[in-house]
């Protein structure tokens, strides 16, 4: 409620294409580099949250989902390696994980969860499962992501679906989502 994404400048809007994403459905296409899509209120995400998204990322250093206020943030997407990386930040410690292969052009389902100190992600397409995370003591478990509007999508990316949770999701909640999506777009 009150989270729609949009961008109102033409310019800016990436294109919605009815078919030929992942298993033939509808996806957004962003082929410019200003394109991108922005909430229309501040991002609902407290301290714990769980992000899945569904999409084909064509080149490095490009985000799905992206949260900032100051030094706070929230990335998921590509770095400039082409590995699936997750960046949270509370303004002075890093919580980040990242998986170490080239996934440029794979279609997949990603999953973020953050629970109080700790970072978990899920990668899957048509021939990886695999999984990362890792704890941090020193982060502010305490720090909100509610303070500005969010980002999805960026250049040289095709999103089919983000869910946002404003909170963590059990394993067995997770495994539910993740299954949905699996049977919508026929990843793995």
């Amino acid at each position: 409620k009150g989270n729609n994404v949009a961008q109102s400048i033409v310019a800016q809007q990436p294109l919605r294409y009815g078919y030929g994403g992942i298993n033939d459905k509808a996806y957004i296409g962003f082929d410019s580099p200003s394109d991108t899509f922005l909430s229309s209120a501040n991002s609902p995400i407290l301290s714990d949250f769980t992000i899945f998204e569904v999409s084909k990322i064509d080149s490095i250093s490009s985000k799905v989902f992206n949260y900032e206020d100051r030094r706070v943030a929230i990335n998921l997407g590509l770095d400039s390696l082409g590995e699936y990386s997750v960046n949270i930040s509370d303004g002075v410690v890093d919580l980040s994980t990242k998986i170490a292969q080239n996934f440029v052009g794979n279609s997949h389902i990603a999953v973020v969860r953050k629970l109080f100190k700790s970072v978990e992600l899920q990668y899957y397409d048509s021939s990886n499962s695999l999984q990362s995370g890792i704890t941090y003591p020193t982060f502010d478990d305490s720090t909100t992501f509610n303070q500005n509007p969010f980002k999805v999508g960026e250049y040289n990316s095709n999103v089919s679906e983000v869910i946002v949770y404003n909170r963590a999701l059990s394993y067995a909640e997770i495994d539910e989502v993740k299954g949905y999506l699996n049977l919508k777009y026929k990843i793995y």
